[in-house]
């Protein structure tokens, strides 16, 4: 979910990497399943799974981002497939994968056009997650929250209809799943860095001089916040092909 490598601050006690490993594991295997990774950026996501054994395929339309991936991926002798291409339309084969993982893109996407490409990649049995990071609710992450959207009108929450039309196509009516993982760090400069980069909407999203502009804000938001933390949910949310869940439970309509 943006994350870039050597922000394992941001993915270990989260539970982030484990927990999309546990899903890997679950839909393919230990080891070998195939996964398909949406929007996969430069690997934050598609590098460690590939490391665990799996079969992992990464599909990003930005060839800057496309780049650092392989060269993180022939860094670690990592036979990842980097295909360029739109969520929407990966041009890849029906049915060719265990897991569908879209981690914290999915505002970027079309939900409808790239929750059918998702359901089509699909095996019968596999799993579709996605993957959101939400900002906690304390003054300064609300001050914060403020600052991204400002900068970003997309650095927002997904609405829950939008889960709702990405999964419809692969979701046979049936309930998703959803587990969450909280996070809290102290907050100092250095990993405020590490944090900003790690954002999907920052960096490349708002080019050289915006991202500037808002390290600059961020910073001084910090300064003015001593003893500030940063805090966050993920939330991880998924639909199981091959237990699928039904009537009650469903966590977003």
């Amino acid at each position: 979910m943006g994350l870039q490598p050597g922000c394992e601050v941001l993915s270990e006690p989260a539970g982030v990497s484990r927990t999309d490993d546990r899903a890997a594991v679950r839909a393919g295997g230990r080891g070998g399943g195939g996964v398909v990774d949406l929007g996969g950026g430069t690997g934050h996501l598609a590098v460690p799974l590939a490391g665990r054994g799996h079969r992992v395929t990464a599909v990003e339309p930005a060839l800057a981002m496309l780049a650092e991936l392989k060269i993180w991926a022939d860094e670690q002798k990592l036979p990842i497939t980097a295909v360029n291409a739109s969520a929407e339309r990966t041009g890849l084969a029906d049915g060719s994968s265990d897991l569908v993982l879209v981690a914290d893109v999915l505002h970027w996407l079309d939900p409808e056009l790239a929750g059918r490409e998702a359901a089509r990649l699909l095996r019968s049995g596999g799993l579709l997650v996605v993957i959101e990071a939400q900002l906690g609710d304390t003054p300064f992450m609300r001050q914060m929250r403020d600052l991204f959207s400002k900068r970003n009108p997309r650095a927002q929450l997904l609405r829950p209809s939008t889960l709702t039309q990405f999964f419809s196509p692969a979701s046979d009516k049936g309930a998703p799943w959803v587990m969450r993982f909280a996070h809290e760090a102290p907050l100092d400069e250095d990993l405020l860095e590490q944090l900003l980069q790690s954002l999907t909407f920052v960096g490349p999203a708002l080019g050289v001089a915006r991202t500037e502009e808002l390290r600059r804000e961020a910073s001084q938001l910090l300064r003015s916040h001593p003893g500030a933390t940063w805090r966050r949910d993920l939330v991880m949310t998924w639909i199981d092909r091959a237990r699928p869940r039904t009537g009650e439970g469903r966590a977003r309509s």
